[in-house]
């Protein structure tokens, strides 16, 4: 009989010993300007199972400031261009608010070919409102695509 000191059972993973590094996050996305970060690691080392934690925490607790957390993996469904990029973040983040902002989520699930534009006016008309916590998993994958275009990397910066 294998005793593995930590053993795998069933589909969902167990936070084990990774508290630190969450208090970290949670520190650096809940200052009066929150930080960008990266969670970096190798293969297995449980960086989606932070960022699923995260998004637990975040969404169940009301003193983060965030009223709605994406996490979307792009790294089982990178998308092979812009505007598949787009189409899919606006799908996402239309899921991600529906609950709490439904008029905004029915005009991001109307998008055909605006999707930009319309994601930009939500965001915007949000912004004075609640702030929406977007969580990448699988990144790395997006980012090595050489089909996406930088100038979609710096319309998400701004």
């Amino acid at each position: 009989m294998i005793n593995r000191k930590f053993p795998v059972t069933g589909n969902e993973s167990k936070l084990i010993g990774r508290s630190n590094i969450l208090d970290e996050i949670l520190t650096a996305i809940t200052k009066p300007v929150p930080d960008r970060i990266q969670v970096v690691g190798p293969r297995y080392s449980g960086k989606t199972v932070v960022l699923e934690k995260l998004k637990e925490i975040v969404s169940s607790e009301g003193s983060t400031g965030y009223s709605c957390v994406l996490l979307w993996d792009l790294g089982h469904s990178t998308p092979k261009n812009d505007l598949e990029f787009l189409s899919q973040f606006a799908t996402n983040l239309s899921e991600a608010i529906k609950d709490k902002y439904p008029d905004y989520s029915d005009h991001l699930k109307s998008s055909k070919d605006t999707f930009q534009q319309d994601i930009a006016e939500v965001l915007d008309a949000l912004n004075d409102d609640t702030q929406i916590l977007v969580i990448f998993d699988g990144f790395d994958k997006a980012l090595s695509s050489d089909k996406l275009t930088r100038n979609l990397w710096d319309q998400l910066r701004s």
